[in-house]
C-alpha cells in the first residue's frame, strides 16, 4: 500500500512521514530531484535523492520516471520501480494533483496535511529552512495551488496533532483500507 501525504511547503509533510519510518516501518520512497540538498537533508533525513537537473532530466527521457513536475523551479520525479514495490507500506511526499499519476501504480491512500498556525507559520517554516524571499514567496504560491489541487474524493484529511499522533491515525487509516479493500 502507497500513502501520499500532500499539503503546502513548510506544513510538516517530512516529519510525518520520517515518523510513519521510526515508528511503524513504513519505507519512504524518495523522489529524484535537481534541487540542491538543505543543511539540514543528510542521510538518513534526506527526503529526496539529489541529483543534477540533466541526470534528472535523463531518467525522465529514458522512461524510468513514473511522472514528474518542475516546482518553483526545480524537476522532481519518482522512479516507477519505487512505486511498485510489493510487500511493505510505502509513504511518499506528493503535491496533490499527482495523486492519480501514483494510482495506476500502486494501491493508494492520500493524506492532506493541514498546515498548522496559517500562511504565517508556513512562512516561518520556510525561512528557517534558509529560503530566500523569492523562494518563499513561489513555495507559498505553489502551497496555495496545491491545497486547490485537493478538490477529489477520497483524501482523508488530517488535522491539528503532534506527528507521533497523526502517523497514528494514518495507520489506523491503512489498517481499515487494508480490511475493507
Amino acid at each position: 500500500m502507497l500513502i501520499v501525504i500532500t499539503g503546502a511547503p513548510g506544513a510538516g509533510k517530512s516529519t510525518l512521514v520520517g515518523v510513519l519510518e521510526s515508528e511503524f516501518n513504513v519505507t519512504r520512497v524518495r523522489p529524484l530531484t535537481s534541487r540542491a540538498a538543505r543543511p539540514t537533508e543528510v542521510p538518513p533525513h534526506n527526503d529526496y535523492v539529489h541529483f543534477g537537473r540533466e541526470d534528472v532530466a535523463e531518467a525522465i527521457r529514458t522512461g524510468e520516471i513514473a511522472f514528474h513536475d518542475e516546482v518553483a523551479g526545480e524537476l522532481y520525479g519518482v522512479r516507477k520501480a519505487d512505486l511498485v514495490e510489493e510487500g511493505k507500506h510505502r509513504s511518499v511526499i506528493l503535491p496533490a494533483g499527482r495523486i492519480p499519476d501514483v494510482e495506476r501504480y500502486a494501491h493508494t491512500i492520500p493524506f492532506f496535511l493541514s498546515p498548522p498556525g496559517g500562511e504565517a507559520e508556513l512562512e516561518r517554516r520556510l525561512r528557517m529552512r534558509g529560503e530566500n524571499d523569492e523562494s518563499v514567496a513561489r513555495r507559498m504560491d505553489w502551497g496555495r495551488i496545491d491545497t486547490a489541487a485537493l478538490r477529489r474524493e477520497r483524501v482523508w484529511h488530517l488535522g491539528a496533532g503532534s506527528p507521533l499522533e497523526l502517523a497514528t491515525e494514518v495507520m489506523r487509516v491503512v489498517e481499515l483500507e487494508s480490511v475493507v479493500g
